[in-house]
């Protein structure tokens, strides 16, 4: 009896370790607050992807029901990236550059003039690009990869990136 509990005991946890394919993976993408997430970033030397979106906004919903529940891009979120999400709606106080905003002022601040964008920033806050609209999972992971990669330092046409042609590495 002591041998059978054991045996499946043993074999769970072979289990569990074997279905996790990286660190990294997890079954949804780590969201953090605009706050907390710059800390982390400052703290884990990462850039930040950021999501600005409403719950009213259709596309929004779209991004998180396909794309941000994409395999590839939840793997990449969460280990190359700190992801932080800032609802256009709620009452949160975000800290930027020594000022003190609501989401739609920091928003306005940083010239995003529509729903679904994105921003990415450097581990210290300084921007690197902003996109808009939703974004299928494919064109999305690539956008992850080209900043990961810093080609964006480099001036490397994004589409020559995304089918293959430049390596930014």
């Amino acid at each position: 009896m002591k041998n059978n509990i054991m045996y499946v005991f043993i074999l769970s946890i072979i289990i569990f370790f074997l279905s996790e394919t990286s660190p990294y993976s997890k079954s949804s993408i780590q969201w953090h607050s605009f706050n907390s997430g710059l800390v982390k970033a400052k703290k884990l030397a990462r850039p930040v992807v950021i999501d600005f979106y409403a719950k009213w906004c259709t596309w929004c919903k779209v991004m998180d029901k396909k794309t941000f529940s994409d395999e590839k891009v939840i793997e990449k979120m969460n280990r190359d990236y700190v992801a932080v999400k800032v609802n256009m709606e709620s009452n949160e106080t975000i800290y930027y550059k020594n000022r003190k905003m609501s989401p739609n002022q920091f928003s306005r601040f940083l010239g995003i003039q529509g729903l679904p964008s994105f921003l990415f920033m450097d581990k210290n806050g300084e921007i690197i690009m902003k996109i808009s609209g939703f974004k299928e999972p494919k064109v999305f992971s690539a956008i992850l990869g080209y900043v990961r990669d810093g080609c964006y330092k480099k001036n490397v046409p994004f589409m020559d990136y995304m089918n293959g042609k430049v390596d930014c590495k």
